[in-house]
């Protein structure tokens, strides 16, 4: 239910602040608070808490990702394309995790928790690299510096008209990204 919820508010204030890098900080940390108390103790009370901060951080950061990709693609098979690639790599995490909880390691399973630490780290790191990025290349939008993009319309053919403009995509002059 924890999770459930926190999806939603996650949602919600994602929504509201119209960015999705916050939300993917806040359950990453979150998350990581959890495994750390799941490492770090042995009472099972603590454990137990442990795994609620983590379902509440870890599940709203999987839509929070997906809306914030599908934000900042277009056109739209740009981002059918993005939004197929990224789910077939999530996937992929469902197997690599098989080989990361193994049955030695029980009932502490260090190894796993400890790699995924290590994946909600890089999780951070991705996002506040993005996050920098957004802001420097709409920054770089808003001064006018990709207006050159204009002139020359899609695939590189000049005499930028209407309907080779609006196939520019996530690379228009006004296009912004998402945080």
């Amino acid at each position: 239910m924890v999770g459930f919820f926190a999806v939603l508010l996650g949602g919600w204030v994602s929504d509201r602040i119209k960015m999705r890098g916050p939300i993917m900080l806040v359950g990453c940390t979150l998350a990581i608070v959890g495994y750390i108390m799941l490492l770090a103790s042995k009472k099972a009370s603590v454990q137990y808490g442990g795994t609620f901060l983590i379902a509440a951080g870890v599940f709203p950061s999987s839509p929070a990702v997906m809306g914030w990709l599908a934000n900042n693609l277009a056109p739209h098979y740009t981002r059918a394309t993005g939004i197929g690639l990224q789910i077939c790599i999530a996937n992929t995490s469902a197997f690599i995790a098989t080989f990361t909880y193994l049955q030695q390691d029980a009932p502490r399973y260090v190894t796993g928790h400890c790699i995924n630490v290590g994946m909600l780290v890089l999780s951070i790191i991705l996002s506040v690299t993005i996050m920098s990025y957004a802001k420097w290349e709409n920054g770089k939008r808003t001064r006018g510096e990709r207006d050159g993009r204009l002139s020359v319309g899609a695939g590189g053919v000049s005499g930028g008209d209407e309907d080779r403009n609006g196939m520019l995509g996530y690379r228009h002059p006004e296009f912004r990204y998402t945080m």
